[in-house]
């Protein structure tokens, strides 16, 4: 994710699930962010947990 001056862009259609995470995290922090991408079946290796330049 490239976050700079309250602009979030991503790389494609790959990175979808990294960049609503990184929305989440932007508006509503990361503990919100967690809680919605627990659930989901995503890549064990992306650490959803840590990503995110904001904090809660």
């Amino acid at each position: 994710m490239d976050i700079n001056h309250n602009l979030i862009t991503s790389q494609g259609p790959g990175t979808a699930l990294e960049f609503a995470v990184e929305i989440i995290i932007a508006l509503c922090g990361k503990e919100k962010a967690w809680e919605v991408a627990e659930p989901m079946v995503t890549n064990p290796t992306l650490h959803y947990h840590k990503m995110g330049k904001y904090d809660a």
